[in-house]
């Protein structure tokens, strides 16, 4: 038992020593006024807005549903894909194909973990394993607010403190959202007062999201279709922080957000698993770097010329394809196929971009991170084994110093890696350091981490190209040539209203 700076060994120790005036006690007022809905959601404050309360800005289908979702089995401008949801790690996606060809085997969250820091007991010894907490289990989502109201959304089974299957409605959505930015463009100047065309695309993408709220925090997983072959994984995280008593020593570990309320620093450290198949099984992984070459020109005798060049580096196994990221040293992240070329002759690949690198600073030989030893990777590469399906399990929660699963163990039997089926394992985060903005919950904005897959010499060129969203506007002595590749124009109605209809309670069957 904590209280007042004090460790006591039971309750009865506690409740004996506090009747007796053995211990130093303390008085908080009890909350009045604004104290009294500091932490709650309900609107307040002044905010520079229209006088009358206008509706916000929304998104809708002129045209209809561009994506078709039968059962688990949904397919979008050349993607097509399956999911299913794990009750213990969430959703997980299979066999992603674009224009027929596999992409992608799987995709899906492993763990979600966070590693708190303070003064207090707490605070101090708080590390979480999501997956402990079964945050597969989804809550349902609000139309027009956890998803736009345009979403088809999709019902969720699952087994959680019960010998019953539970059912909640509308837990997973998926929608198209118009990003708001060109996805490519282009204008051509003439410099002389003209122009020679204009192209463009349009911004597109399906989304697939998930929210899962294993405690105080609300995690927004999304995957993400754009168009020219990219898959992006995020996760966004919003919630209530998990905060304690202030006391001035907590400054060495956060801020005072509030009266007597203090927040933490802590990590939020996402691990996914991703099945690439290239071109087919047998892959290869790479890194190109980049290095500074200090040369005699050979265009300008006796001169030196400081520029970049690559340097490709063939990882043979598991051990060597083990990635923690180095900024004197940044790199492509490389998968390809030897044998499968595209016309220009280059060998086709898929890349991994990292978007939100955080570095685990716990000690990689300290014994109490076996149980997340997949935090001290930015990447790993290992040949596909079914006995490691996993990096993490339910149980890793429970001892981690000696876990049911040790990821590093995947790597330290150090395979070869070279044309054969593999795995990468991704490791995204972000650092909080809780503030008063934080109070009555943390916000999406800047607080999400993620990684894109991107083709690299996988296609021909952009395969982009060939959508119709494109727009391609030349001059004409009349004015300008639109050309919208067959699109229609305009819309004929307004989209009805859609009200918020929302259960939130679990469906027995």
């Amino acid at each position: 038992v904590y209280y007042n700076k004090r460790i006591f060994d039971s309750v009865d120790e506690f409740i004996k020593l506090y009747k007796h005036g053995n211990i130093t006690k303390m008085n908080l007022p009890a909350p009045e006024g604004k104290d009294l809905t500091f932490s709650t959601l309900k609107r307040r404050g002044t905010y520079l807005q229209p006088s009358l309360p206008l509706r916000e800005t929304e998104q809708f289908e002129p045209d209809g549903k561009r994506y078709t979702a039968e059962n688990n089995h949904i397919e979008y401008m050349g993607w097509s894909f399956d999911f299913r949801v794990r009750t213990t790690s969430g959703a997980q996606l299979f066999d992603i194909r674009f224009n027929g060809e596999r992409i992608v085997y799987e995709l899906g969250l492993q763990e979600p973990a966070a590693f708190y820091s303070g003064y207090s007991p707490m605070q101090s010894y708080t590390n979480y394993l999501d997956t402990a907490w079964a945050i597969g289990a989804y809550f349902e989502l609000v139309k027009g607010v956890d998803c736009p109201k345009t979403a088809t959304f999709f019902d969720v089974v699952y087994f959680v403190d019960s010998s019953h299957p539970s059912k909640r409605r509308n837990a997973v959505c998926i929608f198209e959202h118009n990003l708001a930015i060109p996805l490519r463009r282009h204008f051509e100047n003439d410099f002389e007062g003209s122009y020679t065309f204009y192209g463009g695309m349009q911004g597109t993408g399906l989304v697939f999201r998930t929210i899962s709220t294993p405690y105080n925090y609300d995690y927004i997983y999304d995957y993400i279709f754009y168009p020219n072959g990219v898959i992006e994984a995020k996760v966004s995280t919003t919630g209530s922080i998990q905060s304690t008593f202030w006391t001035p020593e907590e400054d060495d570990y956060g801020n005072q957000v509030h009266k007597n309320v203090a927040g933490t620093i802590h990590d939020h450290i996402i691990h996914y698993k991703v099945d690439l198949d290239v071109a087919g099984q047998k892959n290869r992984f790479e890194t190109i770097s980049s290095k500074i070459e200090n040369i005699s020109s050979p265009w300008f005798p006796n001169k030196r010329h400081v520029q970049k060049r690559l340097v490709r580096d063939l990882k043979k196994t598991e051990v060597d394809a083990a990635y923690k990221f180095d900024f004197k040293h940044p790199s492509y992240l490389n998968f390809y196929n030897s044998a499968e070329k595209n016309v220009q002759g280059v060998r086709r690949g898929y890349r991994v971009q990292l978007n939100g690198i955080l570095h685990q600073l716990y000690p990689e030989n300290w014994q109490f991170t076996n149980g997340f030893s997949w935090s001290h990777f930015q990447l790993a590469v290992t040949k596909y084994k079914k006995t490691e399906d996993r990096s993490s399990s339910i149980y890793n929660q429970n001892d981690v110093y000696n876990p049911v699963v040790d990821f590093k163990k995947f790597i330290m039997d150090n395979e070869s890696i070279v044309d054969e089926d593999l795995v990468s394992w991704i490791t995204v985060g972000v650092m909080h350091i809780p503030h008063s903005e934080d109070i009555p919950n943390t916000s999406t904005p800047g607080n999400y981490a993620g990684f894109f897959l991107r083709p690299f010499n996988y296609f021909n060129e952009d395969p982009s190209i060939a959508s119709r969203d494109s727009v391609l506007i030349t001059p004409t002595d009349e004015g300008s040539k639109v050309d919208r590749f067959g699109r229609q124009q305009g819309s004929q109605c307004v989209p009805p209203g859609v009200p918020i209809d929302y259960n939130g309670r679990v469906i027995k069957d």
